[in-house]
C-alpha cells in the first residue's frame, strides 16, 4: 500500500498496518524531507536519509517495523515492502550540485564516487588578431588531455617521505615513510626543505589561493625554528624532547617551503611528520593525502563560441561521452582545400573556402574564432576592411578579405608561411563515446568524509553533482547498474570465445 502524507514542518509518523523492512519514499514538495525508522530525525545522523525534492531513496531494517517516520514540508509518499521493488519512478537524483567556474571545487562530503560530472569547453583569444600579428586561440584541452582529480583536504600528495620530496641544507637529512629527520650543522638556517617539484606538485592548480601548511616539529634540544617559503616565514620555539604542531598560512606560491633552526646547533636533531597542506588559513587534524586523476583525451580539444561549448558528460553508472558543438581547423593553403577567388572589377579578392563545411550563419558576429583576420557580421560591407573573415549567406563557406593578396597563389603562400586556424560551430553537434579506459578512470573519482578538492588542470569550468547521504538508493543503483553491465558483457565476451573455441 502507498500512503501520501502532508509534511508541515514537524517530525510526524507514517504507521503501516503490517510489518515492513523497506520503506521507499518519494518526495513531492520543494525541499528536502528526512526519513529514517527511528524518531528524533537530525541531518547527518546515523541511519537517516535525505530525499530531495522529486528525489526517490529508502530506508531499511532486518527486523520489520510498522513505523516510519518523516520530517519537512510538502506531500510525500511512503511504500512499505520486503522486497528491493520501488513503485516510483525518480524525478531527478537526489545530492548536492556544485558548480565552478575556475575549475576547482572544495565541498563537504562523504566517501562516495562522483553521482555525475560536467565539464564545458571554452576557446579564449586575447586581442583583435591580423595577418601580421596572429592570435592564438587557447582552448580547454589544446594539449591533448584534461586532467580531472579528486582528493581529500590534504593537498601534499606525498605520504610516503622517502620518495625524494626533499632536501636537507646544512645537514644530513634522512626519511622513513612517516617521517624526515634532519643532524644539523653549525651553520645558520640548516634544516629540512621541499623540492620545487614536491611543491608544485601540491599547490600548482592552487597557485595564488589561501593555504596553511602544517606539520609536528621534534627537536631533542630547544630551538627557534623557522617555517614557511622564501618569501615568508614564521619563527615557533621548539622545547626540548617536544613534539609540536606547527602551522603556516599564506598565498601559494609554487617556490619550496623550509624548516629550518635560526642558529646551527651542531649534532642536534630536527624531526618532522605528519606534513600537510590545506586550503583556507587555519591548520586541521591531519590526514594522509587520499586522491584518484582521471585523463580523457577523446574528442578534444574542448572548445567554445559566444554561449555554444563542447561538453565533457559522466554518469555515475558508467557511462559518459563528449558533445562536439565546435570545430577546430587549421588551412595551411595545401591543395586539397577548396579555395575559390572571386573580385569585382578593380577591387581585391574575395576568397572562398568551401570543402564542404556548413558553417552556421547569422547576422551578428559569426560563430567561429580566427587566428588571423577580424570576424565581421555577415552582410557587412567587405569594402570597409582590409582584413576580415565572415560566413557567407546560407553558411556554406568561409569568406576572407584580405588586400595584401592579388592571386590564389600568393594566398596559399601566405597560408603555408603562417596557417590560418579557425574554431567555428558545428551546424549538427557531434556526439563521442568516452573510451572504456577513460570511463574507468572517471569511476574511481569520489568525493570523501569531511572535505574533497575537486578540480580540472585546464581551469574549465565544471559542474558536479556529489552525494551528501550514503543512505541515497540513486546513486548506489547506477553505480551497481553499470559494474553489473560491465561485467556481463565480459561474461557474454569470454562464452562467445569459448564457443568459438
Amino acid at each position: 500500500m502507498i500512503k501520501t502524507t502532508i509534511l508541515t514542518g514537524v517530525e510526524q509518523e507514517v504507521t503501516f498496518a503490517g510489518t515492513h523492512t523497506i520503506y521507499w519514499v518519494q518526495n513531492l514538495g520543494n525541499g528536502d524531507i528526512l526519513v529514517g525508522l527511528e524518531p528524533e530525525l537530525a541531518d547527518g545522523k546515523d541511519d537517516v536519509l535525505i530525499v530531495p525534492s522529486g528525489g526517490t531513496g529508502y530506508v531499511r531494517r532486518d527486523a520489520g517495523t510498522k513505523t516510519v517516520y518523516l520530517s519537512g514540508a510538502g506531500k510525500a509518499q511512503v511504500y512499505g515492502t520486503n522486497n528491493a521493488f520501488c513503485p516510483f519512478k525518480a524525478v531527478s537524483k537526489g545530492g548536492g550540485e556544485v558548480t565552478s567556474e575556475d575549475g576547482t571545487i572544495t565541498t563537504g562530503t562523504v566517501d562516495y564516487p562522483i553521482v555525475s560530472l560536467n565539464l564545458y569547453g571554452n576557446s579564449v583569444q586575447d586581442g583583435a588578431p591580423t595577418p601580421e600579428a596572429p592570435i592564438d586561440i587557447v582552448s580547454v584541452g589544446d594539449d591533448g588531455a584534461v586532467g580531472i582529480v579528486s582528493h581529500g583536504k590534504n593537498l601534499f600528495p606525498y605520504n610516503d617521505l622517502t620518495k625524494g620530496s626533499f632536501w636537507g641544507f646544512y645537514s644530513r637529512l634522512t626519511a622513513t615513510t612517516n617521517e624526515l629527520t634532519a643532524i644539523l650543522t653549525e651553520n645558520s638556517a640548516s634544516g629540512i626543505g621541499l623540492t620545487q617539484s614536491a611543491v608544485a606538485a601540491a599547490l600548482t592548480d592552487y597557485e595564488n589561493k589561501q593555504i596553511n601548511f602544517s606539520c609536528e616539529i621534534y627537536a631533542d634540544v630547544a630551538m627557534n625554528v623557522s617555517l614557511g617559503n622564501d618569501n615568508d616565514n614564521i619563527l615557533i620555539n621548539i622545547p626540548e624532547k617536544t613534539w609540536v604542531k606547527c602551522s603556516w598560512s599564506g598565498i601559494a606560491k609554487v617556490q619550496p617551503m623550509r624548516i629550518y633552526a635560526m642558529s646551527g646547533i651542531n649534532g642536534a636533531t630536527l624531526r618532522v611528520q605528519n606534513i600537510q597542506i590545506e586550503l583556507g588559513n587555519k591548520a586541521t587534524s591531519y590526514e594522509p593525502y587520499k586522491g584518484n586523476t582521471a585523463t580523457i583525451t577523446s574528442g578534444l580539444a574542448l572548445c567554445s563560441v559566444g554561449d555554444v561549448r563542447d561538453e565533457l558528460i559522466y554518469n555515475a553508472d558508467g557511462t559518459g561521452k563528449i558533445i562536439k558543438r565546435t570545430a577546430k581547423i587549421v588551412l595551411d593553403g595545401s591543395n586539397d582545400e577548396d579555395w575559390l577567388f572571386f573580385s569585382e572589377s578593380g577591387a581585391p579578392f574575395q576568397i572562398y573556402l568551401k570543402n564542404g563545411i556548413l558553417f552556421e550563419s547569422q547576422t551578428e558576429l559569426p560563430k567561429l574564432y580566427c587566428n588571423k583576420y577580424q570576424r565581421v557580421p555577415q552582410g557587412a560591407t567587405w569594402g570597409n576592411y582590409d582584413y576580415m573573415v565572415s560566413v557567407n549567406v546560407g553558411g556554406t563557406s568561409l569568406v576572407i578579405r584580405d588586400i595584401s593578396v592579388t592571386t590564389l597563389e600568393e594566398f596559399k603562400a601566405k597560408l603555408n608561411a603562417v596557417p590560418m586556424a579557425v574554431v567555428y560551430v558545428l551546424a549538427t553537434p557531434q556526439e563521442i563515446e568516452l573510451s572504456a579506459d577513460e570511463i574507468t578512470a572517471l569511476m574511481k573519482l569520489q568525493t570523501f568524509d569531511g572535505v574533497t578538492n575537486i578540480y580540472n588542470d585546464e581551469n574549465a569550468e565544471m559542474t558536479i553533482k556529489v552525494a551528501t547521504n550514503p543512505m541515497l538508493s540513486e546513486y548506489v543503483m547506477p553505480v551497481i547498474d553499470g559494474i553489473t553491465a560491465r561485467y556481463e558483457a565480459r561474461i557474454a565476451a569470454l562464452e562467445a570465445a569459448v564457443t568459438n573455441t
